[in-house]
């Protein structure tokens, strides 16, 4: 009987160990907040072009609207904001690498986005008319970024 009662006794003592570890390890995890990177990087934008003003954006200043359907990809409809961007990515595409590297120092997230946004239109514009030039236009968009 003694053997049993010592050998609870050392379960119990184990066990007790473990979930105050556990507690303790818990405690020590570290906290994730979510959008914590994109707010950095945000104020980080901001603070570089506060200090560059000369830095305004390439990009025509056209931008797709949601409410408009503009991001929609199942049955997009041509738009200004894509006629605007080929014409900048054409001119990004022919220049050379310097101009293309000072145009992409100046482009912002939301110009980022925007190229984004582009490409997939694109490639959903191309794989449906079978038009090489907008699947061209769409990598360069990427390229751009």
């Amino acid at each position: 009987m003694l053997p049993i009662i010592a050998a609870a006794v050392v379960i119990i003592t184990i066990s007790l160990i473990l979930v105050k570890w556990f507690h303790a390890k818990r405690r020590q995890t570290p906290t994730h907040v979510i959008g914590r990177e994109m707010a950095a990087a945000r104020r980080a934008e901001a603070e570089y072009f506060q200090t560059h003003p000369e830095s305004s954006s390439p990009l025509p200043s056209v931008r797709y609207d949601f409410w408009r359907g503009d991001l929609d990809l199942i049955s997009p409809s041509k738009s200004e904001a894509d006629q605007k961007i080929a014409e900048f990515l054409t001119a990004f595409s022919l220049a050379d690498t310097s101009s293309r590297e000072h145009m992409r120092s100046r482009m912002t997230m939301a110009d980022f986005y925007q190229l984004m946004t582009f490409s997939k239109r694109m490639a959903v514009f191309g794989l449906r008319t079978g038009d090489r030039e907008r699947l061209k236009l769409g990598m360069i968009a990427v390229a751009a970024i």
